[in-house]
């Protein structure tokens, strides 16, 4: 995102880049990259994310269920869900097994047949 504003003191036009809220910044950081919290996806799709250098395990959370440890030298693990709606949580550790932080999303896996509300969002009033 790119903002631009006036300082009207100076009148001093300046640019700034501010970071982007999905943009990876911590090293203690785990970030789900895609897909996109509320994505509708196949039954079979890759999980992309970003680990930081002080994690040393991830752990792979689907349903509140502790599924799979992740490669923390890799960037995308492939899996597969059933059909419905589904929470995906990505919990980083440090050596020690303390935690240092998580990120999760919200995607479904749609039937054959499936209508999705796009319009209101959720909880808009």
């Amino acid at each position: 995102m790119l903002l631009s504003f006036i300082l009207i003191s100076g009148c001093i036009d300046k640019e700034t880049d501010l970071p982007e809220s999905n943009q990876f910044q911590q090293d203690h950081s785990v970030l789900i990259v895609s897909p996109q919290n509320g994505a509708i996806v196949e039954d079979s799709f890759f999980l992309q994310y970003n680990i930081g250098t002080d994690v040393d395990t991830v752990q792979l959370w689907i349903d509140d269920v502790e599924s799979m440890e992740l490669d923390v030298t890799s960037t995308e693990q492939l899996l597969s869900l059933d059909e419905g709606s589904h929470t995906l949580e990505l919990v980083g550790l440090n050596l020690q097994g303390e935690w240092l932080s998580n990120h999760s999303i919200t995607l479904t896996v749609p039937t054959e047949h499936w209508v999705t509300i796009t319009s209101p969002s959720n909880n808009s009033v």
